[in-house]
């Protein structure tokens, strides 16, 4: 799986969980995660993403980690960060 594929798996999640938040923003390459949905949402977010690599990879990956809700160093600061992060926890599978 490449990287766009993973991006379009992360972003069709973001898109879900706004939706379900009434969050009516667009995903751009800044966008701060952290800013748009509440913790309870994050991990919704982050579920769901998890399932939908499982379901195109037919393996789990973990994505989260101590560092997403740290408001300083957190990947889900600038969506294209994060999306990279989880694109590096693949390739490193």
């Amino acid at each position: 799986m490449n990287q766009k594929e993973i991006s379009l798996i992360l972003d069709k999640a973001l898109e879900k969980t706004l939706l379900e938040n009434e969050v009516k923003l667009s995903i751009t390459e800044d966008l701060n995660v952290l800013d748009c949905i509440d913790s309870f949402s994050i991990v919704n977010l982050l579920l769901e993403i998890e399932m939908g690599l499982e379901k195109e990879l037919g393996k789990y990956i973990s994505i989260a980690d101590e560092n997403l809700f740290d408001g300083q160093s957190s990947p889900l600061l600038k969506w294209e960060e994060f999306k990279l992060h989880v694109y590096n926890l693949y390739d490193e599978s």
